[in-house]
């Protein structure tokens, strides 16, 4: 199954990042994830919302570029949440305690009503 990412302005300082499909570990499309995440460090994001409705599964791999980016967006002030996550997703997340780490919303709206204080 083909991983598919996609980035859009949600406001000035917030950027929504919608992955689809799988994230696993075996993802042949999951080393584009990276650069994507480097280059939005790179630029004025300070909010970072990543919508997983449309994912499938995930694989610490994908949470590993997750976590350091939302270290790195702690570092300079800045945030990020993950919006709409799929049960089976949800309950990645609680199993390797990525939950305590960044807080998860049921929609994109509310995440970043939340993230952005």
């Amino acid at each position: 199954m083909e991983t598919i990412v996609c980035v859009a302005p949600q406001a000035p300082d917030v950027t929504i990042l919608s992955i689809e499909g799988e994230a696993t570990d075996h993802s042949r499309d999951l080393d584009r994830l990276e650069p994507l995440l480097q280059s939005l460090l790179a630029s004025e994001v300070k909010y970072l919302v990543v919508n997983l409705s449309g994912l499938v599964s995930i694989g610490c791999e994908a949470l590993a570029k997750f976590m350091l980016a939302a270290m790195l967006l702690r570092a300079e002030a800045g945030d990020m949440a993950f919006a709409a996550a799929t049960p089976e997703v949800a309950v990645t997340l609680a199993k390797l305690g990525v939950d305590r780490m960044v807080q998860q919303y049921a929609t994109v709206d509310e995440a970043v009503a939340a993230i952005r204080g």
